[in-house]
């Protein structure tokens, strides 16, 4: 029993140690504004969306245009010229889309590279109009779900051992208070 549980731990925490780098990098990404965008303006002549809601509309300019995203929908806005706005965003580049009543749509892109990819995966959950972004949250949830079983199993495989489970135990106690010492600084 004590050898399963021993490379269980190990090797479900090897599966998921690329998501713990990930997701360490995208934090200091965030905290750190380590990234940087570079910007470029394109045009295009596309047909108008058929009628529906205006953020129905702004997924069929979006993927009349070939881009993949999510829509925000508080971003989508039709004016009194029937130009209609939105923004859509994807891990690593945004998209600020104008459809104007002609027909013209203009977009100005904003592309991350992959540290802005790395710094929006921090969190992702969901990309409309991607095939690969559920996949992204299964692996968060997979990988949260193994990390609660290593703290478990960690504790009990140094359990029976005396002399280990005192470094161990001291080791999370300080781990801890420096966290917590941390959350009461930033506070």
């Amino acid at each position: 029993m004590r050898r399963w549980l021993l490379d269980l731990h190990l090797y479900l925490g090897l599966l998921c140690l690329p998501y713990l780098v990930v997701f360490g990098v995208s934090s200091i990404l965030l905290n750190h504004g380590l990234h940087s965008e570079t910007h470029s303006n394109w045009q295009r002549e596309i047909a108008q969306p058929a009628a529906g809601s205006p953020g129905e509309q702004a997924a069929a300019v979006r993927d009349a245009l070939g881009l993949s995203g999510s829509v925000l929908a508080h971003t989508v806005k039709r004016d009194a010229a029937g130009t209609l706005r939105f923004k859509a965003i994807r891990p690593g580049r945004s998209y600020q889309v104008e459809l104007a009543a002609s027909g013209l749509a203009r977009v100005q892109e904003a592309n991350g590279g992959v540290t802005g990819m790395l710094r929006d995966l921090h969190g992702l959950h969901d990309t409309q109009s991607s095939r690969w972004s559920l996949s992204w949250a299964l692996y968060t949830e997979l990988a949260t779900a193994v990390l609660l079983f290593s703290i478990a199993s960690g504790v009990i495989l140094i359990w029976p051992r005396r002399r280990e489970r005192a470094l161990g135990f001291g080791a999370g106690a300080l781990g801890l208070a420096g966290v917590l010492a941390l959350a009461v600084a930033i506070w």
